[in-house]
């Protein structure tokens, strides 16, 4: 199992060995219009890589979403309290 950086753009991915990542490739890749992701993933290949990324993400997409429906429901029975209390 190896190492990747991962370079993400709005739509583009690209993974590269860490060992292979130098301050010359990080340049070229921002001037390219990607950015280094935060993370590093240890995959066989690059796509495997890649999908671990996008697996990941979904994960914390979901759970995001989740939680913005809770506090969105939460804030909709705070405001349906107020009213009832302010207009009794």
């Amino acid at each position: 199992m190896n190492n990747y950086v991962i370079f993400i753009s709005h739509n583009k991915s690209k993974a590269i060995l860490k060992e292979n990542v130098t301050r010359s490739v990080i340049k070229q890749m921002k001037e390219k219009g990607f950015r280094k992701y935060h993370v590093e993933i240890t995959a066989e290949n690059e796509k495997d890589a890649t999908l671990k990324l996008n697996h990941s993400n979904k994960g914390y997409l979901t759970a995001l979403a989740d939680f913005s429906g809770n506090i969105l429901f939460l804030a909709l029975i705070i405001i349906i309290m107020s009213v009832f209390y302010f207009f009794k």
